[in-house]
């Protein structure tokens, strides 16, 4: 999915009614991705955010053998794989992964949707109002 898509989800209205629904644009996001290795010479990204292309999704060297990139991304689920000096990589620090058709494993990066600034903030009260009773001497 690239940046220039749009997405659109329905979200409560602000409004009196509260049957209306408006329409909400998914914007891209920042997302950063970091790798640590210090003997690499090249780390590249390929993923379903870039049609699985890693040229084109290098890696910047920040110095000490740590990688970084940030990438524009609107929410959704990614599968992606490290390219280290040409060899393909599940990412170690990624929270969740899934097997490929090649016997190896894709990293997931999932992208949450911002919550929106006005959005109701709604709070639980227990129903569970007994009191314990109090100790006994």
């Amino acid at each position: 999915m690239s940046a220039k898509q749009t997405n659109l989800t329905r979200g409560p209205d602000t409004g009196n009614n509260a049957n209306k629904t408006q329409i909400v644009e998914l914007s891209p996001q920042p997302v950063h991705f970091e790798y640590i290795n210090d003997v690499a010479r090249k780390v590249c990204l390929a993923g379903s955010f870039n049609d699985w292309r890693p040229e084109g999704t290098e890696l910047i060297p920040q110095g000490g053998g740590k990688w970084a990139k940030d990438l524009m991304l609107t929410p959704g689920s990614y599968e992606y794989r490290l390219v280290v000096d040409g060899q393909w990589l599940a990412d170690p620090n990624a929270r969740e992964s899934v097997p490929n058709p090649f016997g190896g494993q894709n990293s997931v990066k999932i992208v949450s949707p911002p919550v929106p600034r006005n959005a109701p903030l709604l709070l639980a009260a227990s129903r569970n109002t007994r009191r314990a009773a109090p100790a006994r001497r």
